[in-house]
């Protein structure tokens, strides 16, 4: 079988050190043994491109991969969010987020999941504001912590505390309509925003009149827990 390190996601770390570099594995890296068919991984790598740590991660016989990477700047902590098939180290469903916080040197400090049985929840982006909470965006087709699924398949934006505690859960969806979260920052006054995308022209609340080639694009704004602002527009879809 053939080794193969997909990497999905990158980010600096502080003073100077490197980044971090993260995604997916079918095999060996460094002195860790691969667990599951596929494992997310963490690498640090210096300004020479020579590897420092690396790790693995996944859950027996499944796979997990990651799909975003932020790092704490004032501590040096990594955040990676993905999916996960089964028990990520650790609730189990067809496909479950996972948000994993490793250490400066590549521990594994925690692993959270979120998702509902037989369903899929996918995590795609992750940030921090400046007091460290930890915002990800991604995709459901299920409810979430009481809050309804307005779509086919909705954005949700879920915060959590630098200790892994979740704090709120949001989804933000069009009737009949399938979207996709798929980044997220956050900006000086501490509101999260998302970028996603939609299967379809979106106008308003409304879906509008289906055009093959073009898809909505939708940010959506948080503040305070609360959902500030959505806004849509199109693009064309590249073959």
């Amino acid at each position: 079988m053939v080794n193969l390190t997909i990497p999905t996601g990158i980010a600096e770390a502080p003073d100077d050190e490197g980044v971090w570099v993260t995604g997916k594995r079918n095999g060996k890296l460094d002195n860790n043994r691969i667990v599951g068919t596929y494992d997310m991984f963490l690498t640090k790598v210096n300004a020479s491109g020579d590897m420092l740590h690396a790790t693995l991660l996944g859950a027996q016989f499944e796979g997990t991969h990651t799909n975003g990477l932020a790092v704490d700047p004032k501590t040096g902590h990594a955040w990676a969010v993905g999916v996960t098939h089964q028990r990520c180290g650790l609730v189990s469903s067809v496909t479950d987020l996972h948000l994993t916080k490793f250490d400066a040197s590549g521990n594994v400090l925690f692993s959270t999941q979120l998702g509902v049985a037989n369903t899929t929840t996918v995590g795609t982006g992750v940030t921090l504001d400046q007091r460290g909470n930890v915002f990800v965006v991604g995709y459901t087709n299920t409810d979430l912590d009481g809050k309804k699924l307005m779509g086919k398949q909705d954005i949700f934006v879920a915060m959590f505390d630098s200790g892994g505690k979740k704090l709120l859960t949001r989804l933000v969806g069009v009737k009949d309509i399938s979207m996709r979260g798929l980044g997220i920052t956050t900006n000086s006054d501490g509101n999260a925003i998302a970028v996603g995308s939609a299967d379809t022209m979106i106008q308003g609340d409304s879906a509008d009149v289906e055009v093959p080639g073009l898809q909505g694009i939708s940010a959506t704004k948080f503040g305070g827990g609360s959902l500030l602002s959505v806004a849509h527009s199109q693009q064309a879809q590249k073959s």
